[in-house]
Order: structure tokens, then C-alpha cells, then sequence
């Protein structure tokens, strides 16, 4: 019975936030998070320069959002059509300027792009 109340009372949060489906309710996510993250020595413009480069170069399509000044937040989707978020964040400013690097998993995690995603940046020169 309880689950049962469990389930009702998030299909109707779900429902008042506004999500469409079910789809992305992911209740693995309540115990851990499938995110990963880098800092990358460089502005977040110049980042942003190279992440896109190497998108590009995995032959990955991409959708670019700002989100104010400190994080930009970009839609990528693989050839299998797995989609993710990376999240690019201002962690420090002025001569040591860095920015994290985070992924998170639309779709499940197919356990190999992000891995790929990081060879790429970490190989380009940098910023």
C-alpha cells in the first residue's frame, strides 16, 4: 500500500511540474547520480571553443544554451540517438580561470562517450 501512495503522490508532482511523460523519471537517480565531471584549465568561453570542436569531431550533433555568464549548458546526441547534457561551469576567474566539465545522461549511459568525449578535450591543445 504504501508504494502504492508513493507512486501516486510522485505521478502527480510530476504532473504539477509540468513534465510531459514519465519518461525521465529515473528512480535510480534517488541513490546515485550517473553525472561525471572534469575541470578543464581555461575560460569557459574558450572551453566552450574547444568542447564544441571536439564534438564535432566525434561526429556528435549538439545544441548550444546559456545560462547567464557561468554555465552553458549543451544538448548532444550520439549516432545511436542517446542523448545528454554537457554542463560547462565558471569554477575560477582571472590567471588561473578553469571550467567544470559535467555530463548528465538523458538517456541511459551507453558507458563509452563520455570516456571518448574527455580522450578528445584532454587531447586538444590547450585553450
Amino acid at each position: 500500500m504504501p508504494r502504492a501512495i508513493f507512486a501516486a503522490a510522485a505521478g502527480l508532482l510530476l504532473a504539477l511540474a509540468g513534465c510531459e511523460t514519465l519518461q525521465y523519471l529515473n528512480f535510480s537517480m534517488l541513490s546515485s547520480t550517473s553525472a561525471k565531471e572534469h575541470v578543464v584549465t581555461g575560460s569557459l568561453a574558450a572551453v566552450e571553443r574547444t568542447t564544441e570542436a571536439a564534438l564535432t569531431q566525434m561526429g556528435l550533433t549538439h545544441a548550444v544554451t546559456r545560462n547567464g555568464t557561468d554555465e552553458i549548458r549543451i544538448l548532444c546526441t550520439t549516432a545511436s540517438r542517446k542523448r545528454f547534457f554537457l554542463i560547462l561551469q565558471r569554477v575560477g576567474r582571472g590567471k588561473q580561470e578553469s571550467t567544470r566539465v559535467r555530463v548528465e545522461w538523458v538517456d541511459p549511459d551507453d558507458g563509452e562517450t563520455w570516456e571518448a568525449f574527455l580522450a578528445v578535450l584532454t587531447a586538444a591543445p590547450a585553450p
